[in-house]
């Protein structure tokens, strides 16, 4: 709670990290290396402020690559696949990931980690347009947005029973959308639009009401969001002076 850990491809490839602290604002950007060719993906897996967190990114091989860690990272980790765009990953209990993404079939792949290996990369269908976004709610539960061929956003969700079948959310979308949750019946939908404004569709537990216009500056990218405490949401994008931008909601 109150913490923030922001990362970001740099113009070298270099995977950077930043930090913000209630108590005393933003870090200075950190350079953790590699060479990624797409945005970052990151959660924590624990519960607390000194947690782990698990970064992820395409590497230039078209595999998924993995690195984790805090105050100190690890190795570079490659996790194999065949994929385009940048992968999503969501955590739904302590040492447990799950991470997606857009192979070049278009189609969704997951894999997950259960704390001692990985699984193999499983194929949930779909045609996508562009790399995906995932959250966990509560134990047990994963719910996976994309973006389809037709521009819509579409929604895949895991329970204990399995994974549902695609719904379309409608909506029109340039890029990969973001996903975020503060509660087990909160779920935020964002998408850059076709005015390059950011927009927002939200479920309340019950149904989803229309997507609305965040406003603000325009931005020049996809978005990714983030919940730190109860009723909070944090959104960035890169504006298009190449600066990184933050809402909140």
């Amino acid at each position: 709670m109150n913490n923030l850990e922001v990362f970001a491809r740099g113009t070298d490839n270099h995977l950077l990290h930043k930090s913000w602290e209630y108590d005393s604002g933003w870090s200075d950007w950190e350079d953790l290396g590699g060479t990624i060719v797409s945005g970052p993906a990151a959660v924590s897996a624990g519960r607390g402020p000194n947690s782990e967190i698990h970064c992820f990114a395409l590497g230039i091989n078209n595999h998924i690559l993995h690195k984790f860690g805090r105050s100190t990272w690890s190795d570079w980790e490659d996790l194999g696949g065949n994929f385009i765009d940048a992968p999503a990953v969501a955590s739904w209990r302590f040492d447990r990931l799950d991470v997606f993404a857009r192979g070049t079939d278009n189609h969704l792949w997951h894999k997950y980690w259960n704390g001692s290996s990985w699984s193999d990369w499983e194929d949930l269908g779909g045609t996508l347009s562009a790399g995906p976004a995932a959250v966990s709610r509560a134990e047990n539960l994963i719910d996976c947005v994309v973006r389809g061929m037709d521009g819509h956003v579409y929604h895949k969700s895991f329970d204990r029973y399995g994974w549902s079948d695609w719904k379309d959310l409608g909506g029109f979308i340039i890029g990969a959308p973001a996903i975020s949750s503060w509660g087990r019946d909160s779920l935020y939908v964002f998408g850059r639009g076709g005015d390059n404004k950011l927009w927002t569709r939200h479920w309340d537990g019950q149904w989803w009401p229309e997507w609305q216009e965040i406003g603000g500056p325009i931005i020049a990218s996809s978005p990714v969001a983030v919940s730190r405490t109860y009723n909070y949401i944090d959104c960035f994008a890169r504006g298009t002076n190449n600066q990184l931008l933050h809402a909140y909601i």
